[in-house]
């Protein structure tokens, strides 16, 4: 299915991060498609190997538009969200801006 890569950044062990988002439903990505377009973020390691994949967001359209790593090593990850469901709690009106902190291990939220 469809998947599109946004942002790239390269981190401290060599591997990569990268984020965009996708419509899959092939168990390619931990937390299975929510509705339209989703959120996703991938790790890799040096080699590219795929070390986790994960998928967030609700019922509307959410999509990752820009990386970044904090100082100890946490996924950063800026973007937008059009419906409070699912990951999203919270609407505002529109598309709203939403800020992840990630876990670099394993891509879980903090």
């Amino acid at each position: 299915l469809q998947e599109e890569c946004i942002s790239l950044i390269q981190t401290a062990d060599n591997g990569f991060v990268f984020s965009g988002f996708n419509f899959s439903n092939d168990y390619d990505f931990t937390g299975l498609n929510h509705g339209d377009k989703d959120m996703m973020v991938v790790k890799t390691d040096s080699l590219g190997n795929k070390l986790w994949a994960r998928a967030y967001g609700g019922i509307g359209a959410e999509q990752a538009l820009g990386l970044s790593l904090d100082w100890d090593g946490n996924i950063l990850v800026c973007g937008e969200d059009s419906f409070a469901s699912g990951d999203c709690n919270k609407l505002n009106g529109g598309l709203d801006a939403w800020i992840l902190k990630l876990n670099q291990l394993n891509g879980d939220t903090l």
